[in-house]
């Protein structure tokens, strides 16, 4: 059925059975995928949110990460404590502090503040891994979803094994939408 729909659109069949299959994951490739998405967080952790619009100096005030691995699965304490810097905290999603439940300020009938005070702080960004795709050789490409207010930006990385079996990661320039 293969090879009479190959021919029929044109395809030489031989072609076909040509094609290099993708080598077989390792036996431990989730914990080889745990760790190229730590390496592309850290690629990407510089430039999420306000980091991306200036330095977290001294006088700033911290920002709080929240952040889910693929499945929504919170990631290990080992991770986020490496993730962590000065001035930024890294925390699982379901650790994310609360932000703004509105726009609106509601108040009473004699104009008194009746919605739940501001929390302090600058708002959460949001990270979330939608994929890490074992490709082969020690190559895995990690996407990473950012979410801060009304911005969406989306990170490709490609993670890669080094021969002293450490990890790094570089990403493309994200592409980023706002509402």
């Amino acid at each position: 059925m293969v090879l009479a729909l190959a021919v029929l659109h044109g395809c030489n069949p031989g072609a076909l059975a040509a094609q290099p299959a993708r080598p077989a994951p390792p036996a431990d490739v989730e914990t080889l995928l745990l760790a190229a998405q730590e390496a592309a967080l850290r690629a990407v952790l510089p430039g999420v949110g306000p980091l991306g619009q200036r330095a977290a100096a001294a006088d700033s005030q911290p920002l709080v990460i929240c952040l889910a691995l693929r499945d929504a699965a919170d990631p290990p304490a080992p991770m986020l404590a490496r993730l962590t810097a000065a001035r930024v905290a890294v925390v699982a999603r379901r650790r994310c502090p609360p932000t703004f439940a509105s726009w609106y300020v509601v108040v009473d009938s004699l104009g008194r503040r009746v919605d739940p005070p501001t929390p302090p702080g600058l708002d959460p960004v949001a990270l979330t891994v939608r994929a890490a795709v074992w490709e082969g050789s020690d190559h895995v490409r990690v996407e990473v979803d950012e979410s801060y207010g009304t911005a969406r930006a989306r990170h490709v990385c490609r993670a890669r094994r080094r021969a002293d079996a450490a990890w790094e990661a570089r990403c493309g320039a994200p592409l980023r939408a706002f509402s």
